[in-house]
């Protein structure tokens, strides 16, 4: 029995160290006439960015799941006929020391293809590795910005 619940301790330690993160929905804070709604939600890496910083991105989900989250925070409609918000993941910081970082470039996107708003936003956190807490803050700054 000791062996079977050190082994799950084991292996869910591992997993939660290899694997994703989970975020939490946010509520806007904007006034209700700045309120919009808006159709897609898409966040992606950009193109420039380091290899390493992409490759823990990609290994934790990062985009991925500050998508689902905007969508959901935000009430995407899914429609053609609101605006899209582009979120481009510029750059992270995800060391064993020192601070943890995010900077992101966000375009709201109007029907037609003209840019709307554009903002940019940065988050730290003083902990180190706290990819997750600073890609909850930005979830959370994004969602009042739009």
């Amino acid at each position: 029995m000791f062996v079977r619940s050190l082994f799950f301790v084991v292996v869910l330690g591992f997993g939660s160290a290899c694997g994703g993160f989970q975020l939490d929905p946010v509520t806007p804070t904007a006034t209700s006439d700045a309120v919009r709604p808006v159709g897609q939600i898409v966040v992606s890496l950009d193109p420039s960015m380091e290899e390493d910083q992409r490759e823990v991105c990609e290994k934790k989900g990062v985009a991925t799941e500050m998508q689902r989250v905007l969508a959901e925070s935000l009430g995407a409609t899914g429609s053609a006929e609101h605006p899209r918000v582009e979120v481009r993941i510029t750059s992270i910081r995800h060391a064993a020391f020192g601070p943890s970082r995010m900077h992101t470039e966000t375009r709201l996107v109007a029907p037609d293809g003209s840019v709307l708003e554009e903002v940019s936003l940065d988050s730290t956190s003083i902990r180190s590795k706290a990819i997750g807490r600073v890609a909850q803050d930005m979830v959370r700054q994004l969602a009042d910005a739009i």
